[in-house]
């Protein structure tokens, strides 16, 4: 998800910049990277703290379904009623940002992807359906999400290790096309394994891949994909 939103979140950060009058568009890298560089940090500390604290969670949370009953019984049982107040707030403000932020993405994308319809529209239109599918609570929301995740993600992962060797690439569109099908081929049997409707017989055959269990059975073959496409681009390009 963090990756999906960096993705959208990069042009925001690159016109923000255009807005402070940087132009040069090494300086944009430069500042961009930057920023990312600093999120994955705060990120990352972010993730360790919230592993820490599932892993450590079973005398406080059991029976919680998902991550949020996790971690408000976590704060209720080590800071009591006010501490779940102020987490509410930080989380809600947290949560707040990130709402801007991609909305502001998806009707910036949109709004010129169809000129049908304005930059207003959209904000409003994704506003509405956000508030109306936050209604069916987390635990359901995530039953939903989580294999569209596991088909989206790692396209979006490899688009961004794509983009990073782009200039090593000697045949850079033969690297895309076949780096990304691949991808969404062994990424769709993740998303099929969790909503258990993966054949059998295919089920079968993918526990011979590396990390099949753990839902990264793409990315070993989309790794040598890539690398294979670098060493044909070579001999096409000659």
């Amino acid at each position: 998800m963090d990756v999906l939103a960096a993705i959208a979140f990069g042009g925001i950060v690159a016109r923000a910049l255009s807005a402070k009058n940087v132009t040069n568009p090494q300086k944009i890298v430069q500042y961009t990277i930057s920023a990312g560089f600093v999120s994955v940090i705060l990120l990352g500390c972010l993730y360790f703290a919230l592993f820490y604290l599932g892993a450590t969670s079973d005398a406080v949370a059991q029976g919680a379904t998902n991550g949020g009953q996790i971690f408000s019984r976590y704060v209720n049982s080590l800071f009591g009623t006010a501490g779940t107040w102020i987490m509410a707030g930080i989380i809600t403000l947290a949560s707040l940002t990130t709402l801007v932020g991609v909305t502001s993405a998806c009707g910036d994308y949109f709004s010129k992807f169809s000129t049908r319809f304005s930059y207003p529209f959209w904000i409003v239109f994704f506003t509405a359906m956000t508030t109306i599918i936050s209604q069916y609570g987390l635990t359901k929301l995530l039953r939903v999400t989580i294999p569209a995740l596991l088909l989206i993600y790692p396209m979006a992962i490899m688009l961004v290790v794509l983009q990073l060797v782009r200039n090593k690439l000697p045949s850079i569109r033969l690297s895309y096309y076949v780096t990304i099908l691949v991808t969404v081929c062994f990424s769709l049997v993740d998303s099929l394994k969790n909503l258990d409707v993966l054949p059998e017989g295919l089920h079968q055959i993918m526990t011979h891949f590396p990390l099949y269990s753990q839902g990264l059975a793409w990315l070993v073959p989309a790794l040598c994909t890539l690398v294979l496409s670098m060493i044909f681009g070579k001999t096409i390009s000659k």
